[in-house]
């Protein structure tokens, strides 16, 4: 005896069947356009100067490869992503990066690319931003303070007393040691070079390497921080009148 299925139920399989295909061919064709800025989820940190990157697309079913690069240093990788399926999700990276999104292998011209910048908790755009050297070259060449200042590398700035005894630097031709109170300043990978430079009281200027690890500082408002050099961009040290 022969069974015929029901009209019906052969209609939903063509139906499912259909819509299917429909995915299977839009999920094709969005390969050619790859991504657009909807697809990016931007979750910014607090302070706005780190996010995470998320991104969710069809056109991830297939091979791609996502990079993230620092927007300021020459394009340094930050991080490289594998797609799962068609959603991927970095860690928090420092702000400003430019993520790149391409088809694999590379001889594919497919690409997709956006700069994302800081921002500020307000939600618009990071007001200190192209302000870092000029924020900088005041700290430098303005009138010393009654204290030291610690300026970090995410513009955070914090005062007091450093503790250190001295302060050393590894230049090309000896490794030099001073007492705080023998300096003016140390600009810690000065112009965006790997060259720390110090200036002394007495109007000397050294370039080398910092070799002093840690920063100890007393501070103004109270207890007392330790301070890793890579964190510092810059240490401007306080008027030895005051003392």
């Amino acid at each position: 005896m022969t069974i015929t299925p029901p009209v019906q139920f052969s209609r939903t399989l063509q139906a499912i069947f259909m819509a299917l295909l429909i995915a299977v061919t839009n999920a094709i064709s969005a390969k050619a356009a790859l991504m657009k800025d909807s697809d990016l989820n931007i979750q910014y940190s607090e302070d706005g100067r780190t996010a995470k990157l998320r991104i969710y697309n069809a056109a991830l079913l297939f091979s791609f490869r996502v990079t993230v690069t620092d927007a300021k240093e020459n394009g340094r990788v930050k991080s490289t992503v594998k797609p799962k399926h068609w959603s991927t999700e970095t860690e928090y990276l420092e702000l400003p990066c430019k993520i790149l999104v391409e088809s694999l292998p590379p001889a594919n011209a497919d690409q997709w690319a956006k700069t994302i910048e800081p921002r500020s908790q307000s939600g618009k755009s990071d007001p200190s931003k192209g302000k870092q050297t000029a924020d900088k070259r005041d700290l430098l060449t303005e009138k010393p303070a009654p204290y030291d200042r610690v300026q970090m590398k995410n513009g955070d700035t914090v005062s007091g007393m450093i503790q250190n005894e001295t302060l050393s630097i590894k230049t090309s031709y000896a490794i030099l040691k001073f007492a705080p109170d023998k300096l003016v300043s140390i600009e810690l990978e000065a112009s965006g070079t790997n060259v720390d430079r110090m200036s002394l009281q007495v109007g000397d200027k050294l370039s080398g390497v910092l070799e002093t690890p840690k920063i100890t500082l007393k501070l103004t408002a109270g207890g007392e921080a330790e301070i890793d050099k890579d964190k510092i961009k810059l240490i401007r040290f306080r008027d030895k009148a005051e003392n």
